[in-house]
């Protein structure tokens, strides 16, 4: 059993309350994310399940045992700093077997297990070097394997992959998951970078000002976000405020600059209440002014004031009827131009209407 749970946990200094009370499950075997901007909470939580801080409130669970006063070394957990933190005195196989060496396991078994976790992590050539002669990338890779050398419950991930490049980043993320699931390991991670959260994660628990906004899959948080926040953290989003005039969770209705317009909402606002619409640039379609549209699709007649590209992506600015969307297609699929009237479509399905 490797589950973590936190119930009731909270963390304050003095009069700073860094984490609202928390209840929070990672499942077994799951890769979950603590997503968030700076001060949000997500490191406190993290450190609260690694014993380096003791929560000011409730309790922390794993494996079915509660430990929120073991210290770490008795919780079984992995660590991978964002510094790596490998000793710079001992070589890559040195660093990768000292958790075992500490636990008194045999030279063989150590050495057997070293050669294992340097075929796991690609890096059988560099067993005899020491950190200052090795990349980012293989350093952040050597982090892991310690961290994993004696298979811990609980593998614990604080920003890894912040000093690489892109690139890098990209290469490791894929790496981390793949090692995350050939052992089995319960992971939990803690990123600001939402694409990373997105791409690795089984769930991710978007963070806010030492509260929990949102959990979900990538998906779930992409598509029905519950919050303006969680909407404008997590990709690119149109945002434009109006008035609910009805409906439920299912189809509901909102008048947006006038405009009668369908979609989801996020809980039982009341009519009346204000609300902010959401959708995503990608979810929108250009057509020709006066285009025919269907019964469920969301219609704004305007005019492009922009075009801008970003790499693979065109980014198109269409105004009207006071409201301003951001429309992102393949520069292959662009048939429109600066000045041009056009009329943007998008489904009801793909339209979320927020309270928060």
């Amino acid at each position: 059993m490797s589950s973590v749970t936190l119930t009731g946990v909270s963390k304050a200094y003095g009069s700073v309350t860094a984490l609202q009370p928390l209840d929070l499950e990672i499942r077994e075997g799951e890769f979950l994310s603590l997503l968030g901007p700076s001060g949000c909470g997500k490191t406190t939580t993290l450190r609260i399940v690694a014993g380096f801080v003791e929560p000011t409130t409730g309790h922390v669970a794993i494996g079915g045992r509660d430990v929120t006063h073991t210290p770490p070394q008795k919780r079984n957990i992995g660590m991978v700093f964002q510094d790596y933190a490998l000793f710079p005195h001992m070589t890559v196989a040195d660093n990768i077997g000292f958790g075992l060496r500490e636990r008194r396991v045999s030279r063989a078994q150590e050495q057997a297990r070293v050669r294992e976790l340097l075929d796991l992590i690609h890096l059988p050539q560099i067993a005899d070097r020491f950190p200052s002669e090795i990349s980012g990338g293989q350093a952040q890779r050597v982090a892991l394997a310690r961290a994993v050398a004696y298979t811990p419950a609980v593998l614990l991930l604080d920003e890894p992959l912040g000093a690489l490049d892109l690139k890098m980043r990209e290469a490791m993320q894929a790496e981390i998951r793949r090692i995350q699931q050939e052992l089995g390991i319960t992971a939990l991670y803690v990123t600001h970078d939402q694409t990373e959260a997105m791409s690795m994660s089984d769930r991710i628990a978007v963070m806010k000002d030492g509260v929990m906004a949102q959990i979900g899959t990538a998906q779930e948080i992409y598509d029905s976000p519950s919050s303006r926040f969680v909407a404008g953290f997590v990709g690119q989003i149109n945002l434009a405020e109006g008035t609910f005039l009805g409906g439920d969770a299912g189809q509901a209705v909102a008048e947006i600059a006038g405009l009668r317009l369908r979609g989801t909402a996020a809980g039982t606002p009341n009519v009346g209440a204000p609300v902010t619409m959401a959708i995503r640039p990608e979810a929108i379609v250009l057509t020709s002014a006066c285009t025919q549209t269907g019964a469920q699709d969301n219609v704004l007649d305007g005019t492009i004031k922009a075009i801008g590209f970003a790499g693979n992506l065109a980014r198109v600015e269409v105004e009207g009827a006071g409201i301003s969307l951001i429309v992102e297609l393949r520069p292959a699929e662009l048939r429109h131009a600066r000045g041009e009237a056009v009329r943007a479509v998008w489904p009801a399905a793909r339209t979320r209407f927020l309270t928060e």
